[in-house]
């Protein structure tokens, strides 16, 4: 198997399907993500979310703007990562 880019790990992870939280490590390898990788996994990166929440693919459902240099209000992308 090839080496992740990063390795999220210890991450309290809700997946959006009504399953219940479960705290898991999880992996990501050529922007794709990767569920349940072992703690020792070859990788680049790692990043010690113990403690945290993850939601892989949610996004922010929370509008928010900012302010362009002209004053028109502009939506701001929000997506939740680790």
């Amino acid at each position: 198997m090839s080496q992740l880019d990063l390795l999220i790990r210890g991450a309290n992870v809700i997946d959006g399907t009504a399953s219940p939280m479960r705290r898991m490590n999880v992996g990501v390898r050529d922007g794709r993500i990767v569920t349940d990788v072992e703690d020792d996994a070859p990788t680049k990166e790692i990043l010690d979310a113990e403690g945290l929440m993850l939601t892989p693919g949610f996004v922010d459902p929370i509008p928010t703007t900012t302010r362009s240099s002209a004053g028109t209000p502009r939506p701001r992308p929000r997506i939740c990562t680790a």
